[in-house]
């Protein structure tokens, strides 16, 4: 469960850390042993990110649970790969949707459709995957942040503003570096995204394994979705092999929706020159 009632452990913990972003006092001043630079250092040293590792870039093939299903079903072949990832070190990331196999017209709509689906999963996952994995989350703090401390953590606070309007941003982080809670809010749609990582140690430090998201409209929670991230070590990298998606929604409690994308095919370090016609930068 993503969301519930008031017994629900992981409401509650959500609830515990929304109010302890909210009691968080500006005592850096008074707090003698805190120091601002070795914070960040620990922050920026602590995750594992491929932005740090000796990979230029890479490609995969993209397909999704649902997709293969298709696939199996349309050509008898599963291993059918609609869409294929770019990533540029330290942080660009690019989409580009691949030829299939002859197919009737009516079908291919039914294949496009499945694609889109696929496209906006990705998309939605992709600023997450960047920040918690990718480049890290120091990389996407900008320079006019703020600070407020407490004797269990520091609260790193800014602003953005695009087309949309303004958008606020909060990391709230453990003095190991360890990031307990991003917290994103929209003013102008009154709206919230509770996200929290997960990790796992390997070599000392910390690789993502997932993140869960509680979405917020008027203070009130409607919908939720768990991310959980099947890593495997290619080329001397650990890369995302697979991610499960499951999503909950206040209107159909009781309900859990699953897909899953998958990334195989990986080729690493190629002369690459990215095309504006055939992808998107994100």
């Amino acid at each position: 469960m993503f969301y519930g009632n008031k017994k629900n452990t992981t409401r509650l913990y959500a609830l515990f850390l929304i109010m302890f972003l909210l009691s968080v006092t500006n005592l850096s001043a008074q707090n003698e042993t805190f120091n601002e630079q070795d914070f960040f250092n620990q922050l920026n040293g602590s995750y594992y990110k491929l932005s740090d590792t000796k990979v230029k870039n890479f490609t995969a093939s993209v397909t999704s649970m649902k997709m293969e299903m298709f696939a199996k079903e349309m050509w008898a072949n599963a291993e059918v790969f609609p869409i294929q990832l770019i990533w540029l070190n330290p942080d660009r990331i690019f989409l580009s949707q691949l030829g299939v196999p002859k197919i009737s017209e009516e079908k291919y709509k039914e294949y496009q459709e499945i694609v889109n689906g696929l496209k906006m999963q990705l998309t939605g996952i992709l600023l997450d995957l960047q920040r918690f994995y990718l480049s890290g989350i120091f990389e996407s703090i900008p320079a006019d942040y703020t600070l407020q401390t407490n004797e269990e953590a520091v609260q790193v606070s800014f602003s953005s503003k695009d087309n949309v309007g303004v958008t606020k941003v909060k990391y709230l982080v453990g003095y190991n570096g360890k990031n307990l809670l991003l917290q994103i809010y929209y003013p102008s749609q009154q709206k919230q995204l509770n996200i929290y990582p997960e990790f796992k140690t390997v070599k000392n430090k910390w690789l993502c394994t997932g993140w869960s998201v509680q979405t917020y409209q008027n203070n009130e929670i409607v919908s939720g979705f768990n991310v959980a991230l099947e890593n495997r070590y290619i080329n001397e990298a650990w890369v995302p092999g697979e991610i499960t998606i499951k999503v909950q929604q206040s209107k159909k409690q009781g309900q859990t929706f699953y897909d899953a994308i998958i990334l195989k095919n990986y080729m690493f370090d190629q002369s690459l020159e990215a095309s504006p016609a055939t992808t998107k930068d994100h």
